[in-house]
């Protein structure tokens, strides 16, 4: 029987689900713009991967380190107000939905606003910051077609998504899995040449109590496979 992961193992679990995000957002200036990865697609990834593994990443209670007006010079030296800059401290808890093991995790945040959502502006910019640096995710640049692919794999990477997306999602994802699972396998010589698991497949299953074949394996434990095929040694 598979054991079950631990939550740090989940936590690799997630990172494997969640990947890289294309940046999704613009900001446009007067004499500038750039693209910017939006804190909505972030938790959307991470709450997919989350349900999927089995954990629950909530806030637990936040700090207000500073509040002041905030102002900087324009064109002719004038310091001007831009409005109100609110610094906080978050802490949120990363639990085990299964073992109950605890992650106690601190991140700050800041917001500038003119009216009065520097707060939230804040809060959002440390959940956002905090689920980055926790799962590795990486802010990449995509191309238009890029743009319109990611727009519909958000709708699929919601929980409310209807059973048929939610399946073929996925089945993706395990497909990937797999491939990873086949290049591992072939690095650690588990596989001949003739295309076939050998015997020293069978006794590294074996070994970690694996009673399934990977056709019947769901992400989580397929993910489970590529961990520890990735922390075994090359056989010389």
């Amino acid at each position: 029987m598979t054991a079950p992961l631990s939550l740090n193992g989940k936590i690799v679990a997630a990172m494997r689900l969640i990947g890289s995000l294309n940046k999704d957002g613009k900001v446009q200036g007067g004499s500038f713009s750039y693209p910017y990865l939006s804190e909505a697609q972030v938790t959307a990834a991470v709450q997919h991967a989350l349900c999927e593994v089995g954990l629950v990443l909530y806030l637990k209670s936040y700090e207000i380190t500073s509040r002041e007006p905030h102002a900087y010079p324009n064109k002719e030296g004038v310091m001007v107000h831009r409005g109100t800059l609110t610094v906080i401290r978050a802490a949120y808890e990363l639990r085990d939905a299964d073992s109950d093991a605890v992650l106690p995790i601190e991140c700050p945040g800041e917001g500038l606003d003119m009216d009065d959502k520097s707060l939230g502006k804040a809060l959002t910019d440390a959940n956002k910051a905090m689920q980055q640096l926790l799962f590795r995710i990486a802010a990449t640049n995509g191309t238009a077609q890029q743009d319109d692919n990611r727009q519909q794999q958000r709708r699929q990477d919601t929980r409310c998504q209807e059973p048929a997306e939610r399946q073929q999602t996925e089945e993706d994802g395990k497909c990937e899995l797999k491939d990873r699972i086949k290049t591992r396998a072939r690095v650690l010589g588990f596989y001949g040449e003739d295309k076939q698991y050998n015997e020293l497949m069978s006794e590294f299953w074996t070994a970690h109590g694996f009673s399934k074949g990977m056709g019947q394996m769901n992400a989580v434990e397929l993910a489970t496979v590529l961990a520890k095929m990735e922390a075994h040694e090359v056989t010389k």
